[in-house]
């Protein structure tokens, strides 16, 4: 399905990686961006509202344009989502309106006919 073309704005997904710090702790980067389409809009469903109360003004969904994949991970024990050649997860970082880095991260993805994508900011 093609999204409304007056709508549709170019996203950037950044995967997430995770590696150790000089003391062995966890450290989290994102990886290069690689553009896809989608359309945006603030989360505010009664649902949306009933699940994540005061952080809704931080929530954002995205509905991204393409046929996608779903396959399983066994090195990250996930589901990971291919559309083309990028590979979505969630707490993978999204670039909406930030310059260079991610601005958003995945916390939900939804599987009809097009991936929907529920995001926060960080």
């Amino acid at each position: 399905m093609r999204l409304k073309r007056n709508r549709r704005i170019q996203i950037y997904h950044h995967p997430l990686k995770v590696g150790k710090d000089n003391e062995g702790g966890p450290n989290k980067s994102y990886g290069t961006g690689k553009g896809l389409y989608a359309i945006v809009w603030p989360a505010a469903s009664k649902l949306q509202i009933a699940q994540y109360g005061n952080e809704i003004n931080r929530i954002q969904n995205i509905k991204l344009e393409g046929k996608y994949t779903v396959t399983y991970d066994e090195g990250l024990g996930t589901e990971v989502y291919r559309i083309g050649d990028v590979l979505l997860k969630e707490n993978d970082g999204i670039r909406l309106y930030e310059e260079e880095k991610p601005d958003y991260y995945i916390i939900s993805i939804k599987t009809y006919k097009n991936l929907m994508l529920e995001v926060k900011k960080l």
